[in-house]
């Protein structure tokens, strides 16, 4: 069995405003600051929180993207970011460019969640390897 790769397209932000302003299709300045932001976590449960919290957690994590159709990336990352976080973002994200698209958001994203955690357990297992024994 051959699996092609798909291409794919990369837009980095500067700001998280920025990147979140592609997203919304609006100017920085109008980035919704109140309303819900509903997200689906690794073990595929739904979860809905304010855009307060929801931004908190972007910017703790140093780290946010979203693709937009099924072959532009949009990321930002910033120096705060751990490398496996954008390292995880960033295999997420191609794994919404990835074939075969499932017809559910809420499928789309579990298959998107298992290539970061793929990506993680990769980093993790390197780690263990090389890394650690370095020391």
């Amino acid at each position: 069995m051959e699996l092609k790769r798909r291409e794919f397209h990369v837009v980095r932000y500067r700001t998280l405003r920025d990147c979140l302003a592609e997203y919304f299709g609006c100017k920085p300045a109008e980035v919704p600051k109140r309303g819900h932001w509903h997200w689906t976590d690794m073990d595929g449960k739904r979860h809905k929180d304010t855009m307060a919290k929801t931004m908190r957690r972007m910017r703790n994590r140093g780290c946010w993207g979203w693709c937009e159709g099924k072959a532009k990336i949009h990321v930002w990352i910033n120096s705060r970011c751990k490398p496996i976080d954008a390292i995880a973002l960033i295999a997420h994200e191609i794994g919404h460019t990835q074939k075969p698209f499932r017809a559910t958001s809420d499928a789309e994203e579990r298959k998107a969640n298992t290539y970061e955690s793929v990506a993680k357990g990769a980093i993790q297992v390197y780690g263990a390897l090389f890394v650690d024994r370095r020391k």
